[in-house]
């Protein structure tokens, strides 16, 4: 993929400890990847193989890169079972420079 065409990233984590009702995840994407019009197209989550296809994504900085997910849909409840993916895709990026 060119580095100048957007681009979807896909980020899992397993949670090892509980995680309380309204959190939110915050990710930091390392400096190489840009997000060129400041807006992300899209983002979604799946949790316990359920997918919520409009959870509010903020970007709070674009250098580096830095996403907010929160929603009252992404953490409604608590995530009580530990070792369980979460799943973040976000969309709008762009690939480093090879």
């Amino acid at each position: 993929m060119a580095c100048t065409s957007p681009a979807a990233y896909t980020l899992s984590i397993t949670p090892n400890k509980h995680i309380p009702s309204g959190s939110k995840l915050k990710v930091i994407f390392p400096s190489e990847i840009k997000l060129p019009s400041g807006i992300l197209t899209s983002c979604q989550t799946i949790i316990s193989g359920v997918t919520n296809p409009s959870p509010t994504c903020t970007v709070s900085s674009t250098s580096p890169v830095t996403v907010t997910i929160s929603g009252s849909a992404v953490f409604s409840s608590a995530y009580t079972t530990t070792g369980i993916p979460i799943s973040v895709t976000i969309n709008g990026l762009t690939n480093p420079t090879s």
